[in-house]
């Protein structure tokens, strides 16, 4: 019911400045800010994303309308259902929330179209189905929604072309294909949308050349495949695309050096491997993260350190392993890795203390455990790492507790619990969705209200 694990990923990039919110003090921990469904069911908020200043919207089912369009300025009167787009207890399950100049674009079913394209100025008159792509209740849908260049940019479906690249000014007659990338039912299946430079980098399968990186200017004639990277028709599957000093950065494979780290500024001859960072065919399966002053941070392996923290400049010489958890090859750290002052946070695994927070100064030798929230070698697990102001957040799990909320300040002493929401060994699961202001709303669950919506300010 959760769908925890993919806010997890998701919860890496969302970002959000609210004003006129309700918060509770540090000493308080989190508090309720509205019990959208009434009871032990819980309403399962999910799928955050910033509007203006002073609003945002997500995904919530009250039960008596099933998964609708929910708006939040942080207070319980200022949360509202939007429109009950789909009639009833199924409800319209409205997902890939982006923002396009003054209006929220946005893929909802409202059960006689499918899944197709919406827009919303935060009103129920102002929500409506924008174009019905795929006509019939089959729907097109939508994902990958990324706002670009006064458009939103998708993968979207019909019955003659398949799963091919479209875009959307928020008005039926500017709703179109971009480009029939690979002509038939089947579709190039486009995914990881990303802006670098000023262009709008992606993937795709043309069926003759393999899944390889793309960009695009939003014309048929300026849609182009950047670079075979793995040529013939096996795909180099473009994947974990970032911005990156006008470059973009990604992870590629080919024959011969596997899974490696590559960089593109849209040509072909801009487009390279910057390292080999584990020799051979098995590839290092950089998981790129976060950029920092001049570096780009990511987790990568190699034959000898196992899963460890790399930075890069965009050089061969300039990229280098910065975490040394654990030596040996069985190290592994986990995503994400965020920044605070100027300090690295991660969760990983050793031996001795199981899977828990790290912090690393960007240079071998400075990782720290911050504490062993779980004792001995078993796993407190932690993850939605989020920063709030001066305090990073998390979920972590202890044998006493269960999993809950915590925070650090950074220091060993200054890593400790929130509150415990489910007294004793029971979980509340509490999981930062965004900051705002100051403050950070998360979704949390209890046995007298489930999911719902709190607040916490550090």
């Amino acid at each position: 019911m959760s769908g925890r694990s993919a806010r997890a990923i998701a919860a890496v990039a969302a970002a959000l400045t609210l004003g006129s919110v309700v918060t509770a003090s540090a000493s308080s921990g989190p508090t309720l800010v509205k019990d959208i469904d009434p009871g032990s069911g819980g309403s399962d908020p999910s799928a955050f994303v910033k509007f203006s200043s002073n609003l945002a919207f997500f995904a919530a089912n009250d039960a008596t309308h099933g998964r609708e369009l929910w708006k939040t300025d942080g207070s319980s009167g200022g949360t509202a259902m939007v429109k009950d787009i789909r009639p009833g207890a199924d409800g319209s399950v409205p997902g890939e929330l982006a923002v396009l100049g003054g209006q929220l674009l946005f893929s909802a079913d409202d059960g006689t179209h499918g899944l197709e394209i919406w827009k919303s100025n935060g009103t129920a008159g102002g929500t409506t189905m924008v174009k019905d792509i795929n006509p019939g209740p089959d729907g097109s849908d939508a994902e990958g929604v990324t706002a670009f260049d006064g458009n939103v940019y998708f993968d979207a479906r019909d019955a003659t072309h398949g799963d091919e690249l479209w875009k959307s000014d928020g008005t039926a007659a500017g709703t179109q294909m971009v480009k029939d990338i690979d002509p038939g039912s089947t579709g190039s299946a486009p995914y990881s949308f990303e802006i670098a430079g000023g262009k709008l980098f992606f993937a795709a399968n043309d069926a003759s050349d393999g899944r390889e990186l793309w960009t695009t200017d939003g014309t048929a004639a300026g849609t182009k495949m950047v670079r075979n990277i793995d040529p013939g028709s096996a795909s180099s599957n473009p994947q974990d695309l970032h911005a990156f000093g006008g470059d973009v950065y990604f992870a590629a494979q080919d024959a011969t050096h596997g899974n490696e780290l590559w960089k593109s500024d849209g040509t072909s001859a801009g487009t390279t491997m910057v390292k080999d960072i584990r020799g051979g065919q098995k590839g290092s399966n950089p998981n790129l993260q976060v950029v920092v002053g001049g570096n780009l941070y990511m987790i990568a392996t190699d034959a000898s350190s196992g899963e460890q923290v790399w930075r890069t400049d965009g050089t061969s010489g300039g990229t280098v392993q910065v975490s040394d958890i654990d030596p040996g090859p069985n190290a592994s750290v986990r995503p994400p890795v965020v920044t605070m002052g100027s300090k690295l946070y991660f969760s990983a695994f050793t031996a001795g203390h199981g899977d828990e927070l790290w912090r690393n100064s960007g240079s071998i030798g400075s990782g720290l455990l911050l504490k062993d929230i779980w004792p001995g070698p078993d796993n407190s697990e932690p993850v939605g790492l989020r920063v709030v102001g001066s305090t990073l957040l998390f979920t972590a799990i202890d044998p006493t507790h269960g999993q809950e909320l915590w925070r650090t300040d950074g220091t060993k002493s200054g890593t400790r619990l929130v509150k415990d929401l489910v007294p004793g060994t029971g979980s509340s699961d509490a999981f930062v969705e965004f900051p705002l202001a100051g403050a950070a709303l998360l979704s949390a669950r209890t046995a007298s209200k489930g999911e719902e919506l709190y607040t916490y300010t550090p």
